[in-house]
């Protein structure tokens, strides 16, 4: 069923005048009032100054604009650009520095060049990344145990103890699987 279209006419007539009634209104609201008007207390207080008449007018006859309104310095601004490249240049000396890793171990132009050769160094690459991972764990478990025994002590929630002490499992059981298939791996006593 389709609203009647005098109705829709009504209702678009009825928003456009209450829009220009709120326009009108707040216009007049704009308008300085000279006249004080009176507060309950019985002072009389006036309207506040229109943007137009800032700032007063001093009191102070022989103020001068400076005596009134002091400045801060202000620093002398370099393009964006020039700072940019001074930046890029000479570093930021805000920036804290950078730490550069060592560069791992390259293939050499025979082990590019033949295949057998490349793969016997992505092997030693690889045992080399799980015997990382082995060292690594090696020194987060005990680390891990710790922080364990202190989140108890400390009265933290058994759900998060819970978690902890799921990673350290996972570590430990991914150690020892690792250790299982590459005993070369293992522990040396």
């Amino acid at each position: 069923m389709r609203p009647p279209r005098l109705l829709i006419v009504l209702l678009l007539i009825g928003a456009t005048f209450a829009m220009v009634w709120g326009w009108l209104s707040t216009s007049a609201d704009n308008v300085p009032n000279p006249s004080p008007r009176a507060t309950p207390s019985g002072t009389s207080a006036q309207r506040p100054m229109p943007p137009a008449a800032w700032p007063p007018a001093s009191t102070d006859a022989t103020a001068t604009v400076e005596e009134r309104v002091p400045l801060p310095p202000i620093e002398r601004m370099e393009p964006a650009a020039q700072t940019l490249a001074q930046a890029m240049a000479n570093g930021d000396d805000r920036m804290p520095p950078i730490a550069r890793s060592e560069p791992g171990e390259q293939p050499t132009a025979v082990e590019l060049a033949n295949p057998e050769a490349y793969q016997r160094y992505e092997a030693r690459q690889h045992m080399k990344l799980l015997s990382n991972y082995v060292a690594a764990a090696n020194q987060a478990l005990p680390q891990l145990q710790r922080d364990i025994e202190r989140g108890r002590a400390a009265g933290i929630a058994p759900a998060d103890i819970a978690k902890a002490e799921a990673k350290a499992r996972a570590i430990a059981d991914m150690k020892a699987e690792l250790q299982k298939q590459y005993p070369e791996l293992r522990d040396k006593p």
